[in-house]
């Protein structure tokens, strides 16, 4: 594990605001450590888990778009007979 910090430094470290941060740890959706309950709630993020986490969401959007399949418009062909 690495670096803990509290969300308004972690989300200056890897560059999301701490709405987007606190939002999405309330979520579910990055991983955090909640510690206390109540009023002496607080939540820690592992920066770099979340970074790596972060680089990984990155990487699976991105898209690969194919060439063009060519159709040849015009083009008589042989239907086959059932």
């Amino acid at each position: 594990m690495g670096t803990k910090m509290k969300i308004a430094d972690a989300a200056r470290q890897v560059g999301l605001s701490e709405y987007a941060l606190r939002i999405g740890c309330r979520q579910g959706k990055y991983p955090h450590i909640t510690i206390g309950s109540g009023s002496q709630k607080h939540i820690l993020i592992d920066v770099d888990l979340l970074e790596e986490f972060l680089r990984q969401e990155a990487i699976e959007n991105v898209t690969y778009q194919r060439e063009a399949e060519t159709v040849d418009y015009g083009q008589l062909r042989r239907v086959p007979e059932h």
